[in-house]
């Protein structure tokens, strides 16, 4: 459930709950420190990266992203794919859906029960986040 303090990046990952957002926010480069090794494990690195890769100020932050959603939404004049009207039959949302999918059963068989559920509430309720299960 979502809260007026939640903070929705453009493909739906909930920046409010994000541990490297919290983490970069905090200076707490211990945290970001041990994101590395978890984010590794995961399979969104190749190697563990330095406190500094992983800081993370949220999407609205940067122009681009590597999935194309965060330059794609701000063509459609959306904070988020949530409020855009061509959401329905969108190939970047349908890919970056399966791709989480895909990474919420990896993660659910890699790791202990609280990881994943800070990883869920992150990055895995994205159609929630985004309002598109009505």
């Amino acid at each position: 459930m979502l809260t007026n303090n939640d903070r929705i990046g453009a493909c739906g990952d909930n920046c409010s709950k994000c541990p490297r957002f919290i983490a970069t926010a905090t200076k707490d480069t211990a945290l970001l420190r041990q994101l590395s090794s978890i984010w590794l494990q995961a399979g969104w690195r190749e190697r563990l990266a330095e406190p500094e890769e992983l800081m993370c100020y949220g999407c609205a932050t940067v122009i681009s992203c590597p999935n194309g959603v965060r330059q794609c939404a701000m063509t459609h004049s959306a904070d988020n794919c949530g409020q855009c009207k061509d959401n329905k039959d969108c190939k970047i949302l349908s890919e970056v859906l399966e791709y989480t999918e895909k990474n919420k059963k990896t993660c659910y068989k890699v790791f202990p029960v609280e990881i994943y559920e800070i990883l869920d509430k992150s990055f895995f309720r994205k159609k929630e986040y985004l309002q598109l299960e009505k």
